[in-house]
C-alpha cells in the first residue's frame, strides 16, 4: 500500500464535511453547525437532517421612513 492511502480517507471525509457545510449555508443551521456535525457524526447524517431542515427566511428589507414635520 502507498504511504499516501492513509491519507487520502481523512481528506475525503474532511472534504465531504466541507461540501454538507455549503450545503447547510442556505440552512437554518448554517455552515459551521453543518460542517461541525458532519465532523462528529457523519456526513450523510447531516446531510438527511439538513434536508429535514427549511431553508432560511430571507431578510426583509429596511425601509426608510419620512419624518413628519410639524
Amino acid at each position: 500500500m502507498p504511504p499516501t492511502a492513509g491519507l487520502m480517507l481523512p481528506i475525503i471525509y474532511v472534504v465531504m464535511s466541507v461540501m454538507v457545510g455549503l450545503c447547510g449555508a442556505g440552512r437554518k443551521p448554517g455552515f459551521v453547525v453543518s460542517f461541525l456535525l458532519s465532523i462528529l457524526l457523519t456526513p450523510f447524517v447531516v446531510l438527511l437532517v439538513l434536508y429535514a431542515t427549511r431553508p432560511r427566511e430571507p431578510a426583509r428589507p429596511v425601509v426608510a421612513r419620512k419624518a413628519k414635520r410639524n
